[in-house]
């Protein structure tokens, strides 16, 4: 009387599954401590660079603290009200602001850490009219 063989395929099989599937699991985790720089969409248009006294203010100023600029990105006159810093997707510390002049509000912005500067941006949820830019 002869007994079948084993199989080993079920085995095998198992152990390429669970492989494979670490092999993608690993690849959508970054290493921790590992940043983007810049933006993390291809195309996306860099924001406007802000002077030494701006970037300084959104640095070091507490949330809820005012600021009034002679002269700015926005016009003359401008007040820019920040809110507390928080970290982005891009890994950047950022800030949103409100910004007035005498003509009126500007759109809410946000400004995010860059290299030697902030950078002021449009929030990505604003609605746009006019279409694409």
């Amino acid at each position: 009387m002869s007994l079948p063989a084993p199989s080993h395929t079920g085995g095998i099989a198992r152990w390429l599954v669970a492989v494979s599937l670490l092999a993608a699991l690993s690849g959508c985790a970054l290493p921790a401590g590992q940043q983007s720089s810049g933006p993390i969409m291809a195309g996306a248009n860099p924001g406007k660079s802000l002077d030494a006294n701006l970037s300084g203010f959104l640095e070091q100023a507490p949330p809820g603290a005012v600021t009034e600029l002679p002269q700015s990105p926005w016009g003359p006159n401008a007040m820019v009200h920040v809110e507390a810093p928080y970290f982005a997707a891009s890994g950047r510390v950022c800030r949103k602001m409100r910004i007035e002049t005498p003509r009126g509000r500007i759109t809410p912005r946000v400004a995010c850490e860059s290299v030697g500067a902030w950078e002021a941006k449009r929030l990505v949820t604003e609605v746009r009219t006019g279409g694409a830019r």
